[in-house]
C-alpha cells in the first residue's frame, strides 16, 4: 500500500541549508479574535459558505490567522467524522528567487515582501497555522500539508514560505507533516474527464501519486490566496488542486493542438467553412514550433507530445508570446485544469474523501499574476464552503463584483473590448458575449465537478471582525474597487478557434506579439 513520505515541522527545519531562504515570520501574532458579529445573510438549500470580513486597521497577519481559524472552525463544526485531513496550500514559489539581484526592483514594485505573510505569491503560513489549529482544536488526528511545485524542491518551498517555523511549536509534533506529493511515488493513471463543446486538446490522462488515495483521507482542504492570473484569468481552488502530472511533463498542460493550425482539420471540427487563403503555416524547428500566416510569423514555440500529437506551448512569462497561440493555450489550460480537477476529485469521493475549500482575499493578487507578474492587494475578505465550486464563485464575485454584477459583468466587459476590436459576425459577437454572461468555466466546472455553482443557493454566515455590516452581495466584503483583471479574452478555445479563422482583422493579426508584462523563464519552467 502506498504512504507518502512524512516530515514534522522540526525535521523538516533541520534540513535547511544556508542558501535557503529564511522569511521574516511573527508567528507570536496568532491569536483569535473574537468576532464582533455573525450574520446569515440569506438561505439555500445547497450547504452552506462562511465568509468573513476583515477591517483594514488589523494587521494582514493576524487577520490571516483569525479569519482562517474562525472560518475553518465553522466548516469543520458542519462535518463529522473528521479524523485525517490533507491540506493543499497554493505553494508554488516563495519570496526568495525574486528579492535578489535584477529582480528585486520590480519585485519589491509588486509587493513581493520577505515578510511570509505579507506576500501574496502564495498562501501565507498564516492562513496555514489558523486552519490547523482550527482542526487540530476540532478532534482531528492528523493532518498533511501537501506542497508542491514545477520549478522548485516542494520542501524547501516548505521552508521558504514559513510554513515550518509557524508550525514548530512542540504541540504539533505527531499530529502535523509535510509532504511531497511526488517523492518516490507510484503512480494512477486516470482517464480525464470531458465535457461536450470542450474539447480537451489531446491532453486525456492524469498521473496523481497512489498514496493520495490510498492514506484515505477523510477531508482534503484546498487554501488558497484570491489571485488572479495571466493565463486563466484566476487561480483559485480548482486550479490549486489540479497539477495532477510529474512536475517534468505539467507544461503541457498549457499546449494548444498544432492540428488545430492546419485549415482542413480546423475547417472539421469547428463545422465552419474556412476561406482557403485564411490558412496557417507550421514550421518545425528542432524542438520548437514556428507559425505562419502570410502576415506574420510566432516566435520559436516550445513543443510536446500528448497522445502522439504535437502541442504548442506559448506562454509569456517565458518568452514571446502571439496573439492566437497564446489565447488558444489559455483555453486548454482552463479546461484542462478544471477538467484534472474533477477526475481526481471524483476518485477521491468515490473513496469517502469529501473537499472543502478556503480563499483568502486578506493578502490576495491582482493583474497579470501569478508570482511577481502580477501586484498584491489587500482584500479584506476571506470565504469557506464544502463546495469548492460555490466558494470559489463567491471569490469570483467578492474579487470583481461591483453595483448590480459579479464576476460576470467583468468578463462581459473584456470581452465587449475583444469584440469592439476584431469581431463583426452577429452571431459570433452574441456567441462571445454569451460565454461571459453566463461564465464559461464556472458553468464547465458545474458540468464536471457536479456542484450548484450559484452561491446564492447556500446559506451564507458573515463573520465580522468590524463595525461594517451590511453585507448583502459578496463584493460587499471586499476592501476598495474590484480587483484588476488580466489582459485577456474569456473565451473557450473552440470559439475563440472560430472567430480567428473567420474574422479577417483577427486572422491577420493573430501572430502578432503580445505583452502582458515581465518575462522571467525560471529555471526547470518548460520540464527537464
Amino acid at each position: 500500500m502506498s504512504r507518502f513520505v512524512k516530515r514534522s515541522p522540526s525535521q523538516l527545519l533541520k534540513l535547511a541549508s544556508t542558501e535557503w531562504f529564511t522569511p521574516l515570520l511573527n508567528p507570536e501574532v496568532y491569536k483569535p479574535l473574537k468576532p464582533r458579529w455573525r450574520e446569515e445573510v440569506w438561505s439555500g438549500s445547497e450547504g452552506s459558505l462562511f465568509a468573513a470580513s476583515i477591517p483594514d486597521w488589523l494587521s494582514a497577519p493576524q487577520a490571516s490567522y483569525a479569519a482562517a481559524k474562525a472560518l475553518i472552525e465553522e466548516l469543520a463544526g458542519s462535518m463529522k467524522g473528521i479524523s485525517k485531513v490533507l491540506v493543499k496550500p497554493d505553494a508554488s514559489v516563495s519570496a526568495g528567487p525574486f528579492l535578489s539581484g535584477r529582480l528585486e526592483i520590480i519585485a519589491r514594485e509588486r509587493g513581493v515582501s520577505e515578510h511570509a505573510d505579507l506576500q501574496a505569491l502564495a498562501a501565507q503560513p498564516a492562513l496555514l497555522a489558523g486552519v490547523v489549529d482550527a482542526l487540530l482544536e476540532t478532534g482531528v488526528d492528523e493532518i498533511d500539508i501537501a506542497v508542491d511545485s514545477p520549478w522548485f524542491d516542494p520542501l524547501r518551498l516548505a521552508y521558504e514560505l514559513g510554513y515550518a517555523r509557524a508550525l514548530a511549536d512542540p504541540k504539533y509534533e505527531g499530529r502535523v507533516f509535510f509532504v511531497n506529493l511526488y517523492e518516490g511515488q507510484e503512480l494512477e493513471h486516470l482517464s480525464i474527464k470531458w465535457a461536450e463543446g470542450y474539447d480537451p486538446g489531446f491532453f486525456t490522462r492524469v498521473e496523481p501519486p497512489r498514496a493520495l488515495f490510498e492514506e484515505r483521507y477523510d477531508l482534503v482542504l484546498v487554501v488558497s490566496p484570491a489571485k488572479t492570473h495571466a493565463l486563466t484569468i484566476y487561480s483559485l481552488l480548482l486550479k490549486t488542486f489540479s497539477a495532477w502530472r510529474k512536475p517534468q511533463t505539467r507544461w503541457h498542460m498549457l499546449g494548444t493542438p498544432l492540428k488545430l493550425f492546419d485549415r482542413e482539420y480546423a475547417s472539421k471540427v469547428l463545422d465552419v467553412d474556412i476561406p482557403s487563403h485564411r490558412s496557417f503555416e507550421v514550421v518545425p524547428a528542432g524542438d520548437r514550433t514556428i507559425l505562419s500566416n502570410g502576415f506574420a510569423s510566432s516566435a520559436p514555440l516550445p513543443t510536446c507530445v500528448e497522445e502522439g500529437e504535437l502541442l504548442a506551448v506559448s506562454d509569456p512569462h517565458t518568452g514571446p508570446a502571439s496573439l492566437a497561440p497564446l489565447l488558444l493555450s489559455m483555453g486548454y489550460y482552463i479546461i484542462r485544469y478544471i477538467s484534472a480537477y474533477a477526475t481526481v476529485a471524483d476518485e477521491l469521493e468515490s473513496s469517502g474523501t469529501k473537499i472543502a475549500g478556503l480563499v483568502s482575499g486578506i493578502v490576495a493578487m491582482e493583474g497579470e499574476g501569478p508570482l511577481l507578474y502580477g501586484e498584491r492587494r489587500f482584500g479584506g475578505f476571506a470565504v469557506a464552503g464544502t463546495s469548492t465550486l460555490a466558494v470559489e464563485a463567491f471569490a469570483l464575485d467578492a474579487m470583481m463584483g461591483t453595483g448590480q454584477r459579479g464576476f460576470e459583468g467583468a468578463v462581459l466587459r473584456v470581452n465587449r473590448r475583444f469584440i469592439s476590436k476584431y469581431i463583426t459576425d452577429e452571431e459570433l459577437e452574441e456567441e462571445v458575449e454569451m460565454e461571459a454572461a453566463d461564465p464559461w468555466t464556472l458553468r464547465l466546472a458545474e458540468e464536471l465537478v457536479r456542484e450548484e455553482r450559484d452561491p446564492t443557493r447556500y446559506t451564507l454566515y458573515v463573520i465580522g471582525f468590524d463595525g461594517r455590516g451590511g453585507v448583502r452581495a459578496p463584493w460587499d466584503l471586499r476592501l476598495g474597487p474590484p480587483f484588476k483583471l488580466p489582459k485577456h479574452v474569456y473565451v473557450p478555445p473552440r470559439t475563440l478557434a472560430k472567430c480567428i479563422y473567420t474574422e479577417g482583422v483577427l486572422f491577420r493579426r493573430a501572430l502578432s506579439q503580445v505583452d502582458k508584462g515581465v518575462s522571467i523563464p525560471l529555471y526547470g519552467m518548460l520540464g527537464a
